[in-house]
C-alpha cells in the first residue's frame, strides 16, 4: 500500500512550506517544494509522482505551464495550477494543458483537498487503473485491485476486504461494480 504521491512547484517559500505541512497532515506523501521550472522537471522526473500542484508564476524564465507542457511529453500525471492570476490570457494558457483544477490564492484547505481528491478521482477513472485511493484513519492509500478478497455492502458504505486489513470506503456498491465489474462477481 502506497500514499498519494505529491511534488508541490512554488517559489513562494513560506506558502510552500505551509501547503506541505498541510498536505502532510492530510496523509499524502509530498516531497519537499521545487521553486524553479529546472529544480521540478528534475524532481518530477525522478519521483514520478500521483499528481502535480504548481504555481504558474515561478522563479526563473520558465512557467509552470512551461513545465506542464515539458511533463505532458512524457508523463501523464494529473495537475492542479494554484496561482494569484486569473486574468482570460493566463487561463486560457493553462486550460490548453488541461489541469484537473485551477485554484486561484488565497483558496482554503477544503478546496485544496476537493481538488486533489477529484483529481485523483478522475485520474484513476480516466486510466481504468487497477488502484483505489482509499481513507484511513490517519492518511489516504494506495491499493491494488489485486488485494482485495472481497467486498461487503453496508448501505452507503463498502468493506473492502484484503488479506491484512478491511478498509470502509463510502460507495454504493453499484457503483463500484460498473467501475470494476471485470475484476470481481456480484
Amino acid at each position: 500500500m502506497e500514499k498519494v504521491r505529491i511534488v508541490v512547484v512554488e517559489d513562494e517559500l513560506l506558502f510552500a512550506e505551509e501547503l506541505v505541512d498541510y498536505l502532510r497532515e492530510l496523509g499524502y506523501e509530498v516531497f519537499d517544494p521545487a521553486i524553479s521550472y529546472t529544480e521540478a522537471w528534475e524532481l518530477i522526473q525522478r519521483e514520478k509522482p500521483d499528481l502535480l500542484l504548481t504555481d504558474i508564476q515561478l522563479a526563473g524564465k520558465k512557467t509552470g505551464i512551461d513545465l506542464v507542457e515539458t511533463m505532458r511529453k512524457e508523463m501523464d500525471i494529473p495537475v492542479i495550477f494554484l496561482t494569484s492570476f486569473f486574468d482570460k490570457e493566463t487561463i486560457d494558457k493553462a486550460r490548453e494543458n488541461q489541469p484537473y483544477a485551477y485554484l486561484v490564492k488565497p483558496y482554503n484547505k477544503g478546496e485544496l483537498y476537493a481538488a486533489i481528491e477529484l483529481a485523483i478521482d478522475k485520474q484513476q477513472a480516466r486510466k481504468n487503473q487497477k488502484k483505489l485511493l482509499v481513507k484511513t484513519k490517519d492518511y489516504f492509500v494506495k491499493i491494488t485491485i489485486d488485494e482485495i478478497l472481497y467486498v461487503q455492502s453496508d448501505h452507503i458504505y463498502l468493506d473492502l476486504i484484503t488479506k491484512n486489513k478491511k478498509y470502509v470506503v463510502r460507495q454504493s456498491l453499484a457503483d463500484f461494480a460498473n467501475l470494476y465489474e471485470e475484476h470481481f462477481i456480484r
